[in-house]
């Protein structure tokens, strides 16, 4: 998957743990929720610290900031929007 996303090697192998965090917190707010937290939050500082120049360049992450960059995608919500298929 880290592959597909286009992230750099370096905290990649992090990723699934990462992503199972940030469901696990979206939950009611339990000990599985508490114990995700901490996990949720190395996923936001990794994230905030991905550059684009160290993507793979055909990778979606690479879309994502070439989308953001052409201005065809301004904010989180329209890029969020951008990746649900559309009904109707």
């Amino acid at each position: 998957m880290a592959r597909l996303v286009g992230l750099p090697e370096e905290g990649r192998e992090r990723m699934l743990k990462r992503a199972a965090a940030s469901f696990d917190v979206l939950g009611p707010m339990n000990a599985r929720a508490e114990a995700a937290a901490p996990k949720l939050l190395e996923m936001i500082q990794y994230a905030a610290g991905v550059h684009a120049d160290k993507l793979r360049p055909e990778g979606r992450a690479a879309r994502l900031f070439a989308a953001a960059e052409a201005g065809r995608a301004r904010c989180r919500s329209e890029i969020v929007a951008g990746a649900r298929p559309r009904i109707g």
